[in-house]
């Protein structure tokens, strides 16, 4: 299981609270799944502390995917912000979907700039 399992876990398709609750209660307890952590997909808008959970416990993030057609207020999405104004977040490859319907547009703007590892971008 110790070789196997962080296989499983290479990319992360988050789409309710319930579930990045567990996949966050998981990287706590094994901290070499959060190592094989690269992708990170992000679907649905309140996951709160569990998301900055998962982000703070996987430090090998390289690719980023926000869809934020669903994402509302920053209130809903305090996990997200707080991931991003922490510094850490630091892919090398960022897709974002339905920015034109979101409040945290500004925020991403902002922390941008300071994402040294990002090599391409795409906005659809």
């Amino acid at each position: 299981l110790r070789i196997g399992t962080p296989l499983l876990y290479t990319s992360l398709y988050l789409w309710s609270e319930s579930q990045a609750e567990d996949i966050a209660q998981l990287l706590r307890l094994d901290s070499y799944i959060g190592d094989a952590l690269t992708s990170l997909r992000i679907e649905a808008p309140a996951f709160g502390s569990a998301l900055w959970t998962i982000v703070s416990l996987a430090p090998n993030l390289k690719a980023l995917v926000l869809d934020m057609h669903n994402m509302g207020s920053l209130r809903t999405v305090w996990g997200l912000k707080m991931a991003l104004e922490d510094g850490l977040l630091n892919p090398e490859t960022l897709y974002i979907t339905g920015i034109g319907w979101c409040r945290m547009s500004y925020l991403l703007c902002h922390v941008l700039k300071d994402w040294t590892s990002l090599v391409s971008s795409c906005l659809f």
